[in-house]
């Protein structure tokens, strides 16, 4: 009897810890950054915030803080970035299509659905200071 509840104990706690996994998989993304690799030192990493606040940091390398970090923000930092996406227009903005170069890294950013994929000259100043202040709010929360 103690091993069937033994048992029963680690396959529900198993499979809460993999729901939680699931979920986070599953909720909608409402915000998102990332900066891919280049063939130097350009740190790479990925920073996704879902509508709950839940805030999923993954630095890959040439980051000051590997890994994946877990946090949550608040509602006033959910609406402040909220908006900043909403003052510079991010869902109607189209940037120019250019040339890739080969040796500098992709910015990614995303907001309720819509991506922007571009490479440095290739936004707007606007979206330049976008992207600093949610790389000031990782630094913040994290400390990377």
């Amino acid at each position: 009897m103690k091993k069937l509840i033994c048992m029963s104990l680690i396959l529900l706690y198993g499979s809460c810890a993999a729901q939680k996994e699931v979920l986070l998989d599953n909720q909608n993304l409402k915000f998102g950054l990332s900066k891919t690799r280049c063939l130097g030192k350009c740190p790479v990493y990925h920073f996704k915030v879902y509508e709950n606040g839940d805030m999923v940091y993954h630095g890959i390398e040439n980051v000051d803080k590997e890994g994946t970090h877990m946090l949550k923000l608040s509602s006033a930092e959910m609406e402040e970035l909220e908006q900043a996406f909403t003052k510079i227009g991010f869902k109607s903005l189209e940037l120019p299509r250019k040339g890739v170069i080969r040796d500098m890294p992709f910015t990614i950013l995303t907001f309720e659905g819509k991506k922007l994929r571009y490479q440095p000259g290739g936004s707007t100043k606007e979206l330049k200071n976008l992207v600093l202040r949610i790389e000031e709010m990782i630094v913040g929360k994290i400390g990377v």
